[in-house]
């Protein structure tokens, strides 16, 4: 089935070389096109269907992949964030090839450092890593020599703690310079002071709001939002854009598509939390434990000043436990950034079927999935403009493009170039057809990357500021008047 319906899309090329291809496993399920209502949706049903497949057909991660035409179109920014926020949420490992995940940009990695730092307050815990990357992130004037002497420092300072069960962090060894004067100078002192007084006073501010609200406060407090913004501006001006400012009131403008997918992640994350704590403490027909009354008795009727965690003179680890019920606290820090840690990966080798990791769904472009194989193949945005592109001018070939060893054919197979190339492509047809065949024989390489499913989901509208609406691909006519293909109209 699956060759068939790759073997109509060479079908309408204006100039192809004859290939067969054999099938080597007995015919398997219908190719799928689904036409869902948006993004997200597609996003949230390939998900679905990709848990699904693996927790009830015991499909390997690693043995499924969702192909692009590409990874960014346009005006339509990155096409797979929803799908790696959908990933995300429903604790789904993968893996962009080619590319980043949204972990992986450097927004969000400062911003995970910060929270990093902030987790590490408690518990004897150190996260140098993190330490180094928001030290004099935005600029403190503390500079990659101040970070190399307090490295020295904390080399100085586990020598000498022998009997030390837990070796000194970096933040232990700036602490210990700072009351004590040692290496650094007035200055550095001073800014020193002030980052340690900001991590404080993120560590008092995560034991009391949520944590979508402590990652809003995080960004704008630590001066991540304003160097985002100005690096932005720069970029702008650098690029010839206008430089016209925006509505200062307007405070979207500060956030990058990435930290906003970060936000809407944590609001996920704490509705799943809450949801999880409200099943553990549904004990009908059970005795509640003493703990989980007094939980109760504290959270419902005492005054919210008397039952912050500062205030009260309880053991950190019976304070997480009275507030992580209400989706507050360290236990609940811990483990979005223990999820956001899982996805932030790099990119995998192109060698094998499929990914190195076994149980990693895979993102990537088509191109980069040629010679590569998987038991299930998802091809998202299977719509016109998308697979196949559209046709641009700037994309006619030009005569001075090649050289003598072009490899540019006649209709009678000859073979010769010189700088009267542009005849020998002329005689082959147009710039747009040869546009168009590329475009299908790209799809012929996408359909033939799956070994037994196969499904192409297509999108009616894509949310970008407003709803737009987007036509089907023009290879869906073509492919759903064929038996062996299952259409289907997909529901939020």
């Amino acid at each position: 089935n699956i060759l068939k319906v790759a073997g109509a899309f060479l079908e309408g090329c204006h100039s192809r070389e004859r290939k067969e291809l054999r099938a080597t496993l007995p015919k398997g399920d219908p190719v799928e096109l689904w036409n869902c209502q948006d993004n997200l949706s597609q996003a949230r049903h390939i998900v679905q269907a990709i848990r699904k497949r693996h927790d009830q057909d015991k499909v390997p991660y690693g043995e499924m992949a969702c192909l692009f035409r590409c990874f960014q179109m346009g005006s339509f920014g990155i096409l797979h964030k929803d799908l790696q926020k959908e990933l995300h949420f429903q604790k789904v490992p993968f893996v962009v090839v080619g590319g980043g995940t949204i972990f992986d940009s450097e927004v969000v990695r400062d911003l995970m450092a910060y929270l990093y730092l902030t987790i590490t307050g408690s518990h004897g815990q150190v996260d140098d890593a993190a330490f180094v990357r928001v030290l004099n992130k935005p600029s403190r004037r503390l500079s990659d020599k101040v970070r190399d002497s307090i490295r020295d420092h904390q080399k100085v300072m586990n020598h000498s703690a022998n009997r030390r069960t837990t070796p000194f962090g970096m933040e232990e060894a700036a602490v210990n310079m700072l009351q004590t004067g040692v290496g650094l100078s007035p200055p550095q002192k001073k800014a020193l002071d002030c980052f340690f007084q900001l991590i404080h006073q993120l560590r008092i501010k995560a034991l009391n709001v949520p944590l979508p609200t402590l990652l809003k406060f995080m960004w704008k407090t630590t001066g991540l939002q304003e160097l985002h913004y100005s690096n932005n501006l720069k970029a702008k001006e650098k690029k010839g854009y206008s430089n016209r400012q925006p509505n200062p009131d307007d405070e979207s403008r500060f956030y990058p598509s990435d930290i906003k997918i970060l936000m809407e992640l944590a609001e996920r994350h704490i509705l799943e939390w809450k949801k999880r704590e409200a099943e553990l403490a549904d004990t009908e027909g059970q005795v509640k434990s003493l703990f989980s009354l007094a939980r109760e008795a504290s959270v419902r009727y005492l005054a919210t000043e008397e039952i912050l965690p500062q205030n009260l003179d309880l053991p950190q680890h019976l304070k997480d436990e009275l507030y992580s019920h209400e989706g507050l606290g360290l236990p609940v820090l811990r483990s979005f950034a223990a999820d956001v840690a899982l996805n932030s990966n790099i990119e995998v080798p192109r060698s094998g079927s499929g990914t190195d990791d076994k149980e990693c769904v895979t993102i990537s472009t088509v191109h980069r999935a040629k010679g590569l194989e998987w038991n299930d193949v998802y091809v998202p945005y299977f719509n016109q403009g998308f697979m196949p592109t559209d046709f641009r001018k700037e994309t006619i070939i030009s005569d001075r493009r090649h050289v003598e060893s072009c490899s540019a054919r006649t209709k009678d197979g000859t073979m010769g170039c010189n700088s009267n190339c542009k005849e020998y492509f002329s005689e082959m047809g147009g710039a747009r057809d040869r546009h168009a065949d590329e475009e299908r024989r790209l799809a012929h390489v996408a359909a033939t990357r799956a070994k037994n499913r196969l499904i192409f989901v297509s999108v009616q509208s894509v949310w970008r500021g407003s709803l737009e609406f987007l036509p089907p691909s023009s290879f869906c006519d073509e492919i759903s008047k064929l038996p062996i293909v299952k259409v289907s109209h997909l529901s939020r």
